[in-house]
């Protein structure tokens, strides 16, 4: 399989907390949740934590599963912090008092986040089938960065959110959208992308080339025709 957009140039995560924790430094010595340990949520959580000087005797890290769970344990005290998804987040900014947002995952992982793939048998026999995917992808992440509401509105209507829940949610990802390259990686992304996962895989990082795990030809071709400019990505034109 080759990766051939990525909706996100880092992680979308944010990092919420308790109305009395001010700041992350205030979490030492408190109870840290997660979806699951050893997850991508759980690497970005101590890597926030490392990021303001906590290291991981400093904290409890607990796994607590779906974000719902976890937004209850917030509530309850049970825990006082956890990394949300954009959508929770938003509800627990949005509809409960006082949980606030400590931190973006993004200013800590800026590596490429929730992309998708296909197989090369695929992308090589239906090449323009693949093409008008990638188009409409573009399209909507582009629309998602530009104009929040519209997207919104669409979160509305498809998911039943609550109105200042979709726009709120949707805000939350706007971060995590390149404005120069959408849908497209920087050399230095993806290698550090593949850093981090080629140890748990079992295979050394230097023996894997970007272009053995992401094509991005068709997102380039779809960018120069929708006007869209690549600045600084991988296998954008100089």
């Amino acid at each position: 399989v080759k990766a051939i957009i990525f909706y996100y140039d880092r992680a979308t995560w944010i990092f919420m907390g308790r109305p009395e924790i001010r700041s992350i430094r205030d979490l030492n010595g408190k109870n840290i949740a997660v979806n699951s340990l050893g997850a991508g949520a759980d690497l970005t959580t101590r890597e926030i934590l490392r990021s303001y000087g906590l290291q991981e005797k400093n904290y409890n890290l607990i796994a607590l599963g779906q974000d719902s769970q976890r937004i209850l344990a917030l509530i309850k005290n049970q825990i006082q912090a956890t990394l949300l998804n954009p959508d929770s987040a938003a509800v627990a900014e949005t509809q409960l008092d006082g949980i606030r947002r400590l931190a973006h995952s993004g200013d800590v992982q800026k590596t490429p986040f929730s992309g998708f793939v296909v197989t090369e048998k695929l992308l090589s026999e239906n090449r323009q089938l693949v093409k008008k995917f990638v188009r409409a992808t573009l399209k909507a992440i582009v629309l998602t960065r530009e104009q929040p509401q519209v997207a919104a509105r669409v979160a509305e209507k498809i998911f039943g959110m609550k109105p200042e829940i979709a726009l709120s949610a949707v805000r939350n990802t706007i971060p995590s959208i390149s404005a120069k390259d959408p849908g497209g990686f920087t050399e230095a992304g993806i290698s550090q992308f593949i850093i981090q996962n080629a140890k748990q895989i079992g295979v050394k990082a230097e023996e894997i080339r970007i272009s053995d795990i992401a094509d991005l030809t068709l997102l380039r071709e779809v960018q120069r025709e929708l006007g869209i400019p690549c600045e600084g990505g991988y296998g954008c034109r100089k």
